[in-house]
């Protein structure tokens, strides 16, 4: 409970509380709002009619089980390798698009660059800790491009143009940094998640029926063998 309140806060504050202190910043936050709306009626309900509607999207991304196989898919490969940092802009695109406000094949193509972008981080092994920022303020600044292109750029154009001008160590890796990283990077000893997610990727790219790499590995029916020996000698 802590985390989706933590989540929902973040994507309305474009900043992400202190957990231990999660209770709190909600209550401040409800107060400002109320404060602000005193003179309007409804707020309250307004709110946790909103509110109620992203606890929806929250569970969507616990239990994976939105109306869109690819998209649970999508959503259960960011639960397996652990990536939370992304949860408030997915849960912004999943209330948009419940509320009938985009088209599943644009969420489709938004969450396509959002898991490109994260899979290029972990393979060229670029530090995390810029992505709370950019995650936490990615749909106020797809909204106010929105607003600025007056809806006529379509959303999942925005989030690439968005993506692809970070910088430095929040920078989108092309297609060259990713090759480099792969012929030079210790990929074995990545962690074991990780290195699970990509062959999870290699294998089921393109196949209508995707295996379940995840389970198989923690099962142990699948391994990773080497294919020449760990040490090699003048033979």
């Amino acid at each position: 409970m802590s985390d989706f309140f933590k989540d929902y806060l973040t994507l309305k504050e474009g900043s992400t509380p202190v957990i231990a202190k999660v209770y709190e910043a909600f209550a401040d936050f409800y107060n400002k709002l109320e404060h602000k709306n005193e003179k309007k009626s409804g707020v309250k309900r307004e709110f946790f009619k909103e509110f109620a509607e992203y606890s929806i999207a929250y569970e969507q991304t616990l239990k994976f089980n939105t109306d869109n196989r690819e998209i649970n898919e999508f959503l259960k490969r960011l639960d397996e390798i652990n990536v939370t940092v992304v949860k408030p802009f997915v849960l912004a695109i999943l209330k948009v698009y419940s509320d009938g406000n985009i088209d599943i094949e644009e969420v489709i193509r938004i969450f396509r660059l959002v898991e490109s972008y994260i899979a290029r981080r972990l393979m060229t092994a670029l530090p995390s800790n810029t992505l709370n920022k950019i995650f936490a303020t990615l749909y106020k600044d797809l909204r106010k491009h929105m607003t600025k292109t007056e809806g006529n750029v379509a959303e999942s154009e925005i989030i690439a143009y968005l993506l692809l001008s970070k910088t430095s160590t929040g920078r989108f890796p092309d297609d060259r940094e990713v090759e480099e990283s792969l012929k030079s990077r210790n990929m074995y000893n990545i962690s074991p998640k990780i290195r699970t997610y990509i062959f999870e990727r290699l294998e089921n790219h393109g196949h209508v029926e995707n295996l379940n790499i995840f389970e198989g590995v923690q099962n142990q029916d699948y391994s990773v063998e080497h294919i020449m020996p760990q040490t090699l000698n003048s033979e």
